[in-house]
């Protein structure tokens, strides 16, 4: 779970904020030294991904057309904009959105 109030600690410290997908600093080395706010980190998908529901196979999805988030990049701004509490990376990712933020890519 990504934490809200250790990332308003991280903010103190650093004006941008980078965590992984479960809300742990990520390492900086090798990333750009100006990165977008609010910003998606994303690798390439490199293994199969398949569509279930109900526990059934639906479907084989194109791993091209996917990204794999590795991170975030937020600010206080956006931190703010979101409140308290903890989130998922999914619900993280829905709830800036939500506040009126549009995510902006890097691609590692």
């Amino acid at each position: 779970m990504i934490d809200l109030q250790t990332m308003r600690q991280m903010a103190a410290a650093q004006p941008v904020v980078v965590v992984d997908h479960s809300g742990e600093p990520m390492d900086r080395l090798g990333l750009p030294d100006a990165l977008p706010v609010p910003g998606l980190l994303v690798s390439t998908v490199k293994e199969a991904v398949k569509q279930v529901h109900a526990g059934r196979l639906i479907a084989d999805l194109d791993r091209d057309s996917l990204w794999a988030v590795a991170g975030f990049v937020l600010d206080i701004t956006v931190l703010d904009a979101l409140g308290e509490g903890a989130y998922s990376a999914a619900d993280l990712i829905r709830a800036v959105t939500a506040a009126g933020f549009d995510w902006k890519p890097t691609i590692l």
